[in-house]
């Protein structure tokens, strides 16, 4: 079986976006199977649209900062990984069905499998996939907006991120696959010997400090990650508590800047700087779970989520997290809070309904957080988490998936 992998973004190690982890996760994955992939990066331009290998891809001067470490070559020189990329100079978003069947048919592949919003797909009237086609499906917006239902239905096989979003995709479009989740997995995870205490005294915060955690890209111009709520909010919290602290971690894109000017918002809202925290630039495997260890608690300040990574991380670390009741934030807030919403809201950039969280209610959650007023325990949403979500469980229904449609060819 072979099996193109098409997103917008890469499968090289030094790209942290949550799309590239789980690229890298599905190409092991396809690997492990026995079979063969060809991934498809569909925001960078080299080699003119043809298939290449890690080597070939090696030699161009501008690939050398991606293909230099020792997790990428590990992972893509393989003579069953092969790279193509975008064929156009101007980097365009849309992506045609019609480029994607050109591809299909240079890598002679049984199977096309996208991980990327769907809305970025253009298709003809009638117009088809060459082979079995697959979507692993974020969905950001109830209802489903027009164009995404439109491109939905050319698909075989939709497989939704969360519960809710099957639901939806069952309800709009008439046919989904059960949900199966993103993995949440660290390849090197730290000891339990290692303490928050010790944790805290590296880093040089204080240990009566009652840190509230976000992690948030800082890159889209939607404002979807809403760092405005998770400000005010934690400010309402610092009001009452002036013993917490805000660590606000927005890595954004080497592409473009950050959408918001996290420290203006911080000084017009008067937030001590010893109650703060902004890191924005990336970070490795073992700080990431440092700072996840070194929390008292999560928030997730977002209008929606697909998915949801970060609020997962932190349950598998077993932080109690702080959402609104929407979507995926809700399916996954398995260990914590979720806050009504204060009203539905449009995102005129992409024509679609999502919510806008309410303050108040996120402010009122983390009360409820801080005083323990819980139904479940960290060690339980911890070993929900490595279970459900472990790189094996999610491992084993894609892969059923594939080789079941494969024999229903």
């Amino acid at each position: 079986m072979r099996v193109l992998l098409v997103s917008n973004a890469s499968p090289f190690e030094c790209v942290k976006t949550g799309y590239a982890v789980q690229i890298r996760h599905l190409i092991r994955m396809i690997l492990n199977g026995g079979h063969s992939v060809t991934h498809v990066t569909w925001n960078m331009h080299v080699g003119g649209g043809r298939q290449m290998t890690f080597n070939e891809v090696a030699a161009f001067p501008e690939f050398k900062r991606y293909v230099s470490d020792i997790y990428s070559i590990n992972l893509l020189d393989n003579p069953n990984v092969h790279l193509m990329f975008c064929p156009h100079l101007d980097l365009r978003t849309e992506i045609r069905c019609s480029e994607i069947n050109e591809m299909i048919n240079v890598t002679n592949s049984d199977h096309v499998f996208f991980i990327m919003d769907c809305h970025k797909l253009i298709f003809n009237e009638n117009e088809k996939f060459n082979c079995k086609s697959h979507i692993w499906l974020p969905i950001h917006y109830e209802p489903i907006e027009s164009y995404s239902v439109h491109v939905l239905s050319h698909f075989d096989h939709i497989i939704p991120l969360s519960p809710s979003t099957e639901r939806i995709v069952l309800k709009q479009v008439g046919h989904s696959e059960k949900c199966i989740p993103h993995v949440i997995h660290f390849r090197t995870p730290i000891p339990d010997y290692v303490t928050k205490e010790q944790l805290r005294e590296e880093f040089g915060i204080p240990k009566n400090k009652w840190i509230l955690l976000t992690v948030a890209g800082n890159y889209e111009p939607t404002g979807r990650k809403s760092f405005d709520t998770t400000m005010v909010t934690f400010k309402k919290f610092l009001d009452n508590h002036p013993d917490a602290l805000l660590w606000l971690h927005a890595q954004h894109e080497d592409t473009g800047p950050s959408v918001y000017d996290l420290f203006g918002m911080a000084a017009d809202l008067n937030i001590p700087k010893q109650s703060l925290i902004i890191t924005q630039t990336s970070l490795d495997e073992t700080t990431f779970q440092k700072i996840y260890k070194v929390a008292d608690a999560y928030i997730c300040g977002s209008r929606a989520e697909g998915f949801g990574v970060p609020q997962l991380e932190a349950q598998y670390h077993g932080l109690p997290v702080v959402a609104t009741k929407f979507g995926a934030m809700e399916d996954y807030c398995w260990h914590g809070v979720c806050a009504e919403p204060a009203q539905v809201s449009y995102n005129q950039m992409q024509s679609a309904w999502w919510v806008m969280p309410s303050i108040n209610n996120m402010a009122d959650a983390l009360e409820k957080v801080y005083n323990g007023e819980l139904t479940t325990t960290s060690e339980e949403v911890s070993k929900r988490v490595r279970s459900e979500m472990s790189f094996e469980t999610v491992s084993t229904k894609i892969m059923d998936h594939l080789e079941s449609s494969t024999n229903l060819s």
